[in-house]
């Protein structure tokens, strides 16, 4: 059995307060769940969702309401100095590394900074750089390298402190065709990963699809958890007539979501309880709503989660 990591305990967060100390603008509300070892979680959600301050606030960037534990302790009781023995992490929109410094004094800075000998890790170190293509980069200055190479780069530094947990906010944002597929074939199949934990927010759901062991989605302040392996691949896109009357508890029942700006409706079968082919067919003409078109459609996470 893995083991748990990380047990997220009715964590909100929010921003905005009125006059009278009420939350106005909650963007986390009490959320629980837990993580164990040996996983890729994918975390999705729109634009504002709050992922990257459900990241932050698990590395101890923003004060919070809840608790958050590491291997069963709290994170407020955790010193700084074993703090960075248990996470490290790559943010969106943030510079994660320095542009006047190479490749490996980059890494070495940040060995150094949390306490480590580069001598213990530059086997890991010489690695994680083959492994995304950058060795030949190793002596040269961050700032002449393409943006896709100091993505990679940060993500070397986050890798090589051989942290139990990472956390990558948007790990492929701008980066081209080539530097994406040699982060995909990185995450897929090295072998360092093995008794890890990485949660990883993005809007690219190919990239989650190949990577994910399980999926998380933050909508609405709330944390939904779908294992992956309990989604069927399977669906359909119905055409409707007259659906502008569709009962809203029939629509929920089968799974039903309108297509943005068309008469047709996608189908997805989830957690084994999505209606066969037959019973939706059935149940529609049962409240007299004509059929128009059946296809199959491709399994989509964007039907599911977004």
């Amino acid at each position: 059995m893995n083991k748990k990591i990380l047990s997220i305990k009715s964590l909100s967060k929010t921003f905005i307060y009125n006059s009278f100390g009420q939350p106005v603008l909650p963007v986390l509300k009490d959320i629980n769940i837990d993580f164990a070892e040996n996983q890729i979680i994918g975390l999705l959600g729109k634009n504002g969702a709050g992922k990257t301050t459900f990241i932050k606030s698990c590395i101890d960037l923003l004060e919070y309401k809840g608790d958050i534990l590491f291997y069963g302790k709290s994170l407020k009781s955790i010193k700084q100095k074993e703090k960075v023995k248990l996470f490290s992490a790559v943010l969106e929109g943030s510079r994660n590394i320095y542009w006047k410094l190479t490749v490996i004094e980059n890494i070495q800075y940040f060995a150094s900074l949390r306490g480590i000998s580069f001598s213990k890790i530059k086997d890991l170190v010489g690695y994680l750089l083959k492994d995304l293509f950058l060795y030949e980069k190793r002596n040269t200055l961050v700032e002449n390298l393409s943006s896709g190479m100091k993505q990679k780069v940060a993500l070397v530094c986050a890798f090589a402190m051989d942290t139990p947990i990472v956390f990558l906010d948007e790990p492929t944002l701008g980066l081209d065709l080539e530097s994406k597929n040699h982060v995909v074939e990185f995450l897929k199949n090295s072998d360092f990963r093995i008794g890890k934990l990485i949660i990883i927010t993005s809007h690219d759901l190919d990239l989650i699809n190949k990577i994910a062991s399980n999926i998380i989605l933050l909508k609405g302040g709330k944390l939904i958890d779908n294992k992956i392996e309990e989604i069927n691949e399977f669906s359909y896109t119905v055409g409707l007539s007259n659906n502008s009357d569709l009962d809203l508890d029939l629509i929920s029942s089968l799974r039903l979501k309108k297509l943005y700006g068309n008469d047709r409706f996608t189908t997805y079968g989830m957690n084994g309880n999505c209606p066969s082919l037959s019973n939706m067919i059935s149940a529609l003409e049962t409240n007299s709503i004509e059929i128009v078109s059946i296809e199959n459609s491709k399994f989509n996470l964007e039907n599911i989660y977004l």
